[in-house]
């Protein structure tokens, strides 16, 4: 089963964390993305497109496989 997450910047310019659906984190702030990212394991080429698609249309979306 993969796990979808998806990255949602607010208007107060914090981040909103969700998988498959769900929010699991509110409020995040900016600078600290790319360590709760990682704690997912969006690392690498992943969190590099996290950041595009935040910074093209402010919402980012990575599909994982299982491990």
């Amino acid at each position: 089963m993969y796990t979808t997450w998806e990255i949602c910047l607010t208007v107060e310019g914090k981040l909103d964390i969700f998988k498959n659906g769900e929010r699991v984190h509110r409020g995040v702030p900016i600078v600290w993305l790319e360590r709760q990212l990682a704690l997912y394991g969006i690392c690498d080429e992943d969190y590099k497109k996290v950041v595009d698609q935040l910074s093209d249309v402010g919402k980012a979306s990575v599909r994982l496989s299982p491990r």
